[in-house]
């Protein structure tokens, strides 16, 4: 079962891009903006393929990144207790992908070299020592992308909990006004 990048819980998330930026990075500094600014964008990412990139919001062009490099290294039919534990293995360990088969990439990945030669088989790898990843964990924070992302989540969240509390009451008093409808003749 393959599993999309943003349907995972979002320390998971955060941990997947800023491991993706320390195996492709380092990722430029890009202002997130406002999820309404980054609404016309929406319309841009639907017709992609007949306007191209270069319409995407930047923030948005980089997620897209990293979810073809979450999509490419098959973390997204890993489960979430899996990929956590992959993830925090990497961070102690370090982690490397080669790359056997360019025409396997996403259009995002396919003109990345990789940063090192894997030296048994000569082939070009993604490597990110614990290092390159604590680097990147701290040009997250410093960029502020996790505390966006988080209060991000924390207002859709509400927006969800509002609205099940809406059709919560809508519900109830529908139910009562049938109630009172049924009762009225007796």
């Amino acid at each position: 079962m393959i599993v999309l990048l943003v349907q995972r819980p979002l320390g998971l998330k955060l941990a997947v891009g800023i491991c993706v930026d320390a195996l492709h990075g380092p990722f430029s500094y890009v202002e997130p903006g406002s999820s309404l600014v980054r609404t016309g964008h929406v319309y841009a990412q639907i017709f992609r393929n007949f306007l191209g990139d270069e319409f995407l919001h930047p923030y948005t062009r980089m997620w897209d990144h990293i979810a073809d490099a979450y999509k490419c290294f098959g973390w997204s039919s890993q489960s979430n207790k899996s990929l956590a534990s992959s993830l925090r293995k990497s961070a102690k360990e370090g982690i490397a992908f080669e790359v056997t088969d360019r025409g396997l990439l996403p259009a995002s990945l396919g003109g990345l070299p990789g940063n090192a030669k894997n030296s048994k088989t000569g082939q070009d790898a993604w490597i990110a020592t614990p290092e390159d990843q604590e680097n990147a964990a701290k040009r997250w924070i410093d960029y502020g992308w996790i505390n966006y992302e988080e209060k991000k989540e924390d207002k859709v969240n509400s927006a969800i909990r509002y609205a099940r509390l809406g059709l919560t009451a809508t519900a109830a008093s529908g139910a009562l006004g049938t109630i009172s409808l049924l009762l009225a003749d007796l």
